[in-house]
């Protein structure tokens, strides 16, 4: 089946959220990273968050059933374990 445009771009998204997190580490971790340009890493963050919003957070070890965070929390998790499932 053929990816929509959309799709694409989504894949794109997460593999560039995936380099500013390595990034981001090797920053953290490696003396020798700079992070000579940090509104080009917001920037990116600021994109990829237009297209895919932040979950509301919570603290409750997403078990409180009256809480926003836990609730978008445990569907997210069911999601991923229905897909997980179908990669076996």
């Amino acid at each position: 089946m053929k990816k929509t445009i959309r799709e694409e771009y989504l894949e794109d998204m997460l593999d560039q959220a995936a380099h500013c997190i390595e990034f981001l580490h090797g920053c953290l971790t490696e003396d020798n990273y700079k992070y000579l340009y940090p509104q080009m890493t917001i920037k990116q963050i600021e994109d990829i968050r237009k297209e895919v919003p932040e979950r509301p957070s919570c603290f409750h070890s997403h078990q409180d059933p009256n809480c926003d965070g836990c609730i978008e929390q445990r569907k997210w998790m069911e999601r991923k374990a229905k897909y997980e499932s179908t990669k076996k």
